[in-house]
């Protein structure tokens, strides 16, 4: 099991779209997607330049 910061989590939940979305869709992968989608490295917590 991963451990997540609270900006990470917070970064996830801006990702969807309503409170059911966010219980429904709520996995590793997705909270590692949204993070992606927002530049930032899910192992580190590092920004990248999205290109």
């Amino acid at each position: 099991m991963k451990s997540y910061t609270v900006d990470e989590i917070r970064t996830y939940l801006l990702s969807q779209d309503s409170r059911g979305d966010i219980m429904y869709n709520l996995s590793e992968e997705n909270i590692d997607e949204a993070l992606e989608q927002e530049g930032i490295e899910p192992e580190t917590g590092e920004y990248y330049e999205i290109r």
